[in-house]
């Protein structure tokens, strides 16, 4: 048997599996709770070596208003998470008094 050279060997092969290392990495961090709530995750593979599993954003109470949401990034050959993002989205309403500066 010949086998592929230890660089070439993919431990995370699919989106399954990138998406099930994602929920337990959130999951871990954050509480199950929330791993569901950002499902479902989308995936993309990068330059065919890692991948990138972001969570879903969308609105979490009855007025609408918009939380975070995760992005990670995957090495596909040892499985090592390279990076991971947690982006926060939140509603500031700012009052600015306009000065009139003319004489």
């Amino acid at each position: 048997l010949k086998y592929p050279p230890k660089s070439q060997i993919s431990i995370v092969n699919d989106s399954k599996s990138a998406t099930a290392i994602a929920y337990v990495y959130v999951a871990n961090l954050y509480g199950k709770k929330i791993a569901k709530i950002e499902q479902p995750y989308s995936v993309s593979l990068l330059n065919d070596s890692l991948w990138m599993v972001s969570g879903a954003s969308k609105p979490q109470n009855k007025h609408k208003q918009w939380k975070g949401s995760f992005s990670l990034i995957i090495d596909k050959f040892s499985g090592r998470i390279v990076s991971f993002m947690q982006f926060a989205c939140i509603n500031i309403f700012l009052r600015y008094k306009f000065t009139d500066f003319h004489e």
